[in-house]
């Protein structure tokens, strides 16, 4: 699924608040490597904005060792992030297409250490986030790590994508964790920025002590189970929606001065609507 009013930001050197953290995180995890190779995954990378930063926070000594994979729809976004990649001597390669795609087109070896999810779930809806999650997970390294961030609402609008809060993130974490079969309690942050609000988490494999095996052979239970947690989110959401949207028709007299609230209402009306016509 694409949005056709999402876009990917460059800008040489600059560090967004949803990189930080996730730089901070492989600053650490960069510390530990030794021999092998360092293998990161990043789900629609757009611009590889991510990787303008990179030679800043580690040392020049490890870059040979990281190797890159940048996976979008776009190719000449790609074409962007491969030559930032040249200029920093950044392994790097990429995978161009959809995101319901890429269980077809990232093999299912367990070979990376890292996969990012930035700014993506706005975008590929709460449905395919729940397989993009497991299909994610079943290619970590035995100590590879999930970092998932987004925002809670979007500025500028984009026509179809449907921002979830913290707490419904936590929500199908939850039972995301629970269909796993593991004891670990999930956790997600929020935070609070100058222009918006964002969440974001970590799943470390390792941490969770479930066998490869056990998530391979429960695969469709899992995502079938996330995902009618996820529908019964979605009509909750609509619901809410429509009694909102009922509330400004009904008095519209007296919210006058409120047309930036009722626009995204009418913004999160047309993507729910859209998601409820699909199949679980």
């Amino acid at each position: 699924m694409a949005i056709g009013d999402s876009s990917a930001v460059y800008s040489e050197k600059r560090v967004f608040s949803q990189h930080q953290s996730a730089l901070t995180l492989l600053q650490h995890q960069f510390s530990k490597v030794l021999n092998d190779n360092y293998l990161w995954l990043d789900l629609a990378a757009g611009k590889g904005q991510i990787i303008s930063s990179l030679e800043d926070i580690i040392n020049p000594s490890i870059m040979p060792k990281i190797v890159y994979h940048a996976f979008d729809a776009n190719q000449i976004f790609l074409d962007v992030a491969m030559v930032k990649a040249s200029k920093i001597d950044l392994k790097a390669d990429r995978f161009i297409g959809q995101m319901e795609n890429f269980p077809r087109l990232v093999d299912e070896t367990p070979q990376y250490n890292f996969v990012s999810l930035i700014n993506v779930v706005h975008e590929i809806g709460p449905y395919l986030f729940a397989e993009v999650l497991f299909e994610a997970l079943i290619r970590l390294k035995e100590d590879g790590v999930i970092y998932v961030y987004d925002m809670e609402a979007i500025d500028p609008l984009e026509v179809g994508a449907l921002p979830l809060n913290q707490l419904e993130v936590l929500k199908i974490l939850e039972t995301f964790y629970s269909s796993l079969g593991t004891s670990l309690t999930p956790n997600v942050s929020k935070w609070q920025h100058s222009t918006t609000t964002s969440w974001n988490f970590t799943i470390s494999i390792k941490d969770l002590n479930v066998s490869r095996d056990s998530l391979k052979e429960n695969k469709d239970q899992i995502i079938s189970s996330t995902r009618q947690f996820i529908q019964v989110l979605i009509e909750e959401k609509f619901t809410r929606c429509i009694r909102q949207l009922d509330l400004y028709t009904k008095h519209q007299t007296e919210l006058v001065g409120d047309d930036a609230s009722k626009i995204r209402l009418l913004y999160e009306f047309w993507a729910l609507n859209r998601l409820r016509g699909v199949s679980v």
